[in-house]
């Protein structure tokens, strides 16, 4: 259960990380606050499925940001 714990809590500061952006630390820390309080709301609602509405948070956070990027082309 112990790896299994710290594989969660990694998982939870990628989330907040890519959340807040991976420009600046404080940005990344907001973010993981941020995840922080929906898995803590998460868990008071529907502790089955906290795990589940915090990793499937990454999903729009990633989409958003692939559609508002700048792509360039490589030659």
């Amino acid at each position: 259960m112990g790896t299994l714990c710290g594989i969660l809590i990694g998982l939870n500061g990628f989330v907040g990380a890519i959340i807040g952006g991976l420009v600046s630390y404080p940005l990344a820390a907001a973010g993981a606050l941020l995840v922080g309080l929906l898995e803590r709301y998460a868990s008071f609602w529907a502790s089955a499925f906290k795990e589940v509405i915090v990793l499937t948070l990454i999903i729009p956070v990633l989409l958003w940001r692939s559609l508002t990027s700048t792509h360039v082309d490589e030659e």
